[in-house]
């Protein structure tokens, strides 16, 4: 061990080096020399080389090793300076020729280590990229569930890693896209478009002059039912009615601007690639009669009351824009004339002998010949001395 450690061998170099002293040979030699150049034990004459070594071992504190040839024979030298010696310097010599014989197993022994250590930085680099790629790809089906509006999906947090910060910025994200999933249902579609624009253009009050087509209905004597039925029964007729004609609505590509009661205010806008909100809004009417009609029939297989609809469609022009407090409240809806007629004329619808889509003039004009429309008495419009047109439509 002690040789080990002054020619800067490994641990695993121990033995050999130990059985090097042990042989009768003379193939490793130590050899003291003074500040006068006395060497112990002598030895026949002092290279001018090994001398040189001396020197600089001397002078500047450091290891010196050189081949040099030693009594005849090439040697390995290595001269140093101990600091507890008393100024003697050390000189230990190896015999080159018997490091070339005994150190083929050393290297063997080193290359089979590298190779093993090599092996194994293999097998872990493989399984660790197994589990990298398991965890990204549950990011990717992650990703996937959240493209496909599945705003519940949550990917697994595996460790502390930066993988595992990802996954939880993912799930914080998916949180928050949930969060407003659920607040949509409660309001428009025109007021969830407004919540995407900037904070000045959302939160801005006024609105812009546009055309629309404005559906009304309700059910049809509702004030008496809501007398005779339970609130809990009367929620379960409102969800049911009005799940069906949120669908009627939408699949013509219009949108519930509010439910006020047992009423529905739809509005239907200029959409390009689609037909005229007229049209729309006048399908859209006829869907709902039939979609009560179904509700009925499924109320009274029940036993229950049968109920029924009334809708009337007008079209013109709106200001639609952001309605309310400066800093407070705000609606987006849309207001004026179109609004109160669509209003007037569901109640009109309500007065027929049974459920109804009555139409005004400027709503009718965009129909097809194949609609059929029987003209009903004019009515009165505030603010203009010629009384509105109004048809209904016979499905």
């Amino acid at each position: 061990g002690f040789i080990a450690y002054f020619f800067w061998e490994e641990d695993f170099a121990k033995p050999f080096i130990e059985a090097w002293l042990n042989r009768p040979q003379r193939d490793i030699r130590f050899v003291a020399v003074s500040d006068e150049n006395r060497i112990s034990p002598p030895l026949d004459h002092l290279p001018i080389a090994l001398q040189h070594m001396l020197d600089r071992a001397r002078v500047f504190k450091t290891r010196e090793v050189e081949l040099l040839e030693i009594e005849g024979k090439l040697m390995l030298v290595m001269v140093w300076t101990p600091a507890h010696l008393g100024g003697y310097q050390l000189v230990g010599m190896v015999n080159a020729a018997r490091i070339h014989e005994d150190g083929w197993f050393i290297e063997i022994l080193m290359r089979t280590t590298s190779l093993g250590g090599l092996l194994f930085l293999c097998m872990a680099a493989i399984l660790l990229s197994r589990k990298f790629l398991v965890r990204v790809e549950k990011l990717r089906h992650f990703v996937k569930d959240i493209i496909d509006e599945k705003f519940e999906s949550r990917v697994q947090v595996e460790g502390n890693d930066e993988l595992a910060m990802v996954a939880t910025t993912f799930n914080d994200m998916a949180e928050g896209l949930q969060r407003r999933e659920r607040l949509r249902r409660f309001v428009s579609d025109q007021v969830f478009q407004e919540t995407r624009k900037s904070d000045e253009q959302s939160l801005s009050q006024g609105g812009t002059r546009c055309e629309a087509a404005v559906l009304f209905s309700h059910i049809n004597d509702f004030e008496k039912k809501s007398e005779e039925t339970t609130p809990e029964e009367l929620l379960r007729l409102l969800n049911a009615y009005f799940t069906r004609m949120d669908d009627a609505i939408r699949a013509q590509g219009g949108s519930i601007d509010k439910l006020i009661g047992d009423a529905v205010m739809a509005v239907f806008f200029l959409v390009p690639d689609l037909p005229h909100p007229a049209v729309r809004a006048v399908l859209a009417a006829e869907s709902m009669l039939r979609e009560t009609a179904f509700l009925s029939a499924e109320r009274q297989d029940e036993g229950l009351d049968t109920i029924r609809t009334d809708v009337g469609v007008h079209f013109g022009n709106v200001i639609s824009g952001n309605i309310g407090a400066k800093t407070g409240r705000l609606d987006f809806t849309v207001i004026g004339d179109v609004v109160n007629t669509a209003s007037r004329l569901v109640g009109i619808a309500a007065s027929q002998t049974m459920g109804s889509v009555v139409v005004s003039r400027n709503a009718s004009q965009f129909l097809t010949d194949e609609a059929t429309l029987s003209p009903l008495p004019n009515i009165p419009i505030r603010g203009k001395t010629e009384p509105l047109k109004i048809f209904k439509l016979t499905l």
